[in-house]
């Protein structure tokens, strides 16, 4: 096994695959909030991402809805910690570990791109990242207790950057890894996000200047590795989410951040709502993704404060902050994928 270092960043993690989401998968049971489960899974599989491209639906998509129950509702909590996953980027006998979470893309009636969002900097590191992924039980929508390790290599037709070079955001397409699952007999069980949990434009005024939050990931890689589950911290935020920070699409979190963290979402869930200072209406139960964490501020052994990309050690003290790039950065990626499905699609 080759050693573990941190990440080192830099200043600045597809395919085109589409999935179907299938009856009893979904549903988050909140308006303006879209939860698609997903299917495939199991032992150790070397998943190598070819070049060729998927289009249409799944081969037997629909038939498999039958083989499974709908799953017992899940919390918003459950879903974050089921759409959230360690990733390990490798080169060169060194790994490097971060975090990314499950995302649905190019959504179009019953299909959609399944990818896992990162940061940039994460998957530049290395030529191919290792990802542990659920099995699912037979019958029905939940986790087995199985797990699945896939190493995927990671090659530009699978990656899918953010079209800003400043945007340290970037989605690759797994639906490959699912399908090799279901190859090897196995399907998989993960929550994913979709854009129906992004803030649309005119919510975004309406949060206060200081909301919680929580932010499911893997600090210093460490998590649950019997379960397969990332542990969860809980903050605030330290500037208002409405407005850009300094000049970008950001916004600052006062929650813990360590290496490994960087691609944690950032969630606000607020069960019952809460009255907000532009409207006379609350928004009902608040729940949505705010933000993708990716760097944090950080004070060296000789006082001087330096925003870590990932955040990192030097010798240094924590600041217990970190920024976070806003969701709604999330569309343009979506434009990206769409853009690559229209371009791959045959004339």
């Amino acid at each position: 096994m080759g050693k573990e270092e941190e990440n080192p960043g830099d200043s600045n993690w597809g395919k085109i695959y589409n999935a179907v989401f299938e009856p009893g998968e979904g549903g988050a049971g909140m308006t303006g909030i879209g939860v698609r489960g997903g299917r495939a899974g199991g032992v150790v599989a070397r998943i190598v991402v070819g070049i060729a491209v998927l289009l249409g639906a799944l081969p037997g998509g629909a038939a498999r809805a039958e083989e499974a129950e709908e799953a017992p509702g899940m919390t918003y909590n459950e879903i974050a910690i089921y759409s959230t996953v360690k990733l390990v980027s490798e080169r060169n006998g060194a790994s490097f570990r971060g975090t990314g979470f499950f995302m649905h893309f190019a959504v179009t009636g019953d299909k959609g791109v399944l990818s896992i969002v990162t940061n940039k900097h994460m998957v530049r590191v290395g030529d191919r990242v290792s990802v542990v992924l659920h099995v699912r039980k037979d019958g029905v929508y939940l986790p087995s207790g199985e797990l699945l390790t896939s190493v995927i290599d990671i090659t530009p037709d699978i990656l899918f950057d953010h079209p800003d070079p400043e945007v340290d955001l970037c989605a690759v397409a797994i639906q490959r890894v699912i399908n090799q699952a279901r190859r090897d007999g196995k399907e998989l069980f993960y929550r994913a996000y979709d854009l129906d949990w992004v803030p649309p434009e005119r919510k975004w005024k309406l949060f206060d200047v200081i909301e919680d939050i929580t932010m499911p990931g893997y600090p210093r890689g460490i998590s649950d590795e019997v379960n397969n589950l990332p542990l969860v911290r809980r903050g605030i935020t330290a500037t208002s989410v409405y407005n850009d920070y300094n000049g970008k699409a950001e916004f600052m979190v006062d929650i813990a951040c360590f290496p490994g963290s960087s691609g944690s979402p950032v969630i606000l869930h607020n069960d019952g709502g809460m009255m907000r200072r532009t409207d006379d209406s609350p928004l009902e139960s608040l729940v949505f993704l705010l933000g993708i964490l990716y760097a944090g501020p950080q004070i060296t052994a000789n006082g001087q404060v330096v925003l870590a990309q990932p955040p990192e050690v030097y010798t240094h003290t924590t600041m217990h902050l970190g920024v976070a790039i806003r969701s709604s950065e999330l569309w343009p990626l979506d434009e990206v994928i769409r853009r690559r499905i229209k371009e791959e699609e045959p004339q």
